[in-house]
C-alpha cells in the first residue's frame, strides 16, 4: 500500500496482494490499520483511486463510496495530485459503476472513492 497525505486528506494510490492471500482477511486488516494511522495523523477523508474492478469492489465492501471526480474542488485535486483526465467520467456513483461493469469488455479508467475517517 502506498499513497499521499496532504494535511487532512489522503489518496490511496496502490494496494495489491498475492493471489494466494486473497480471501484471507489480510487486506481488510491492513486497510483498517491504515485508516487508524490516518486518524492518528489527522486525516479526515481518504480517497482511493483505482481502475481495477476487483480493487474498487474491495473498497466498496469496506465502507467506501464512489464519488464523481468533478465533485472535488481545484485545491483538493492539487493537494491529492489528481488529474481528472485519468478518471472515468462515466462513473458518478455505485449504480453507474455496476451498470457499466455488467457490460462485456468494459475498460475503466480510474474511479474515485471516498471514506470519512472517524475518530473513535
Amino acid at each position: 500500500m502506498w499513497g499521499t497525505i496532504s494535511e487532512d486528506l489522503a489518496k490511496i494510490k496502490h494496494i495489491e496482494f498475492a493471489k494466494n492471500l486473497k480471501g484471507s482477511g489480510l487486506a481488510r486488516a491492513m486497510l483498517l490499520d491504515l485508516e487508524a494511522q490516518f486518524m492518528n495523523l489527522g486525516v479526515k477523508v481518504a480517497f482511493p483511486a483505482f481502475a481495477k474492478t476487483e480493487t474498487v469492489d474491495f473498497f466498496l465492501k469496506n465502507g467506501y463510496e464512489i464519488m464523481p471526480i468533478n465533485s472535488l474542488n481545484t485545491e483538493q485535486k492539487m493537494r491529492l495530485d489528481i488529474n481528472t483526465e485519468d478518471f472515468d467520467q462515466r462513473v458518478e456513483n455505485e449504480d453507474s459503476y455496476k451498470k457499466l461493469k455488467e457490460q462485456p469488455e468494459n475498460d475503466f479508467r480510474k474511479i474515485l472513492l471516498k471514506k470519512q475517517i472517524k475518530s473513535t
